[in-house]
């Protein structure tokens, strides 16, 4: 929540994320999530991955069997209009500190990096960086 209260507002990611009391005590929530449901749940919109030591063929059964009910309504998937960067100008180069409710000591180092995944996700260029980051061989 610390990232989203930084960010542009006028971009996604700054738009609601978890709910708490206040939010989900409203007298309207369930006809809320009852016409987001209506609205988002379609299997062309979903995706799905099964990890685990059984064969592809006992995953895929039960992939089938479980999963095969979800409806599709052949909803066209959500525009989210950007308005500028994830993060304003004025929201960069920040120190923030943070208060932990657990006893732990952490540090987190963030920054942008501009580049279009709707048309670099087959190269995954964050998850080259992140790799080369995280390596331990150095």
């Amino acid at each position: 929540e610390v990232y989203k209260s930084l960010g542009n507002k006028g971009h996604p990611f700054s738009r609601f994320a978890t709910g708490d009391k206040t939010t989900l005590g409203r007298p309207d929530i369930r006809d809320q999530l009852v016409s987001f449901h209506d609205l988002r749940y379609s299997a062309n919109l979903m995706r799905l991955t099964l990890t685990g030591k059984e064969s592809l063929e006992d995953l895929e059964k039960w992939a089938k069997e479980l999963f095969s009910s979800v409806p599709n309504t052949n909803r066209k998937p959500p525009a989210f209009p950007v308005d500028g960067p994830v993060m304003s100008d004025e929201a960069l180069g920040k120190q923030i500190e943070v208060l932990p409710i657990a006893d732990e000591h952490s540090l987190l180092i963030t920054w942008p990096v501009s580049i279009d995944l709707k048309e670099a996700y087959r190269e995954n260029p964050h998850g080259f960086l992140s790799y080369v980051l995280s390596s331990e061989a150095a």
